[in-house]
């Protein structure tokens, strides 16, 4: 955990781009697809 810490501290632009992920997916949230499912499975394995 300590070491994924680490990567997005020194990544700000990859928090920005999860957050984003999660931000369009909370907008078209109906639509189920590819995008959708790897972002929510990168979300709850974070």
């Amino acid at each position: 955990m300590n070491a994924r810490k680490a990567v997005l501290a020194d990544n700000p632009e990859l928090i920005l781009r999860v957050l984003q992920l999660r931000f369009d997916e909370s907008l078209s949230y109906p639509r189920i697809s590819a995008q959708t499912g790897v972002s929510k499975t990168a979300f709850f394995l974070w």
